[in-house]
């Protein structure tokens, strides 16, 4: 969509869901959803997926395409540097 509207945007693979993510998203103390709906909803439709890739989506403003890919950059170095 952003591609779309003249603006640069990117998607940058920062690894995939861990077992102990997915157990944290169940766990009341570390995500509490408080009764919001919306939250209830996001939990129960992330729940079960371990082993999914996790992304972080980048956009710039246009004509700042060096900001959008330096910041992809920087999120990939810091992606493969937690893995080590």
């Amino acid at each position: 969509m952003y591609n779309m509207l003249d603006m640069p945007a990117g998607v940058v693979s920062t690894g995939t869901v861990r077992r102990e993510d997915d157990e944290a998203l169940m766990d009341d103390t570390q995500w509490a959803t408080d009764g919001n709906i919306l939250l209830k909803w996001m939990r129960s439709a992330a729940a079960n997926s371990v082993g999914l890739p996790v992304g972080v989506q980048v956009v710039a403003m246009r004509w700042e395409e060096e900001k959008c890919l330096g910041l992809m950059n920087a999120i990939e170095a810091m992606a493969k540097a937690q893995k080590k």
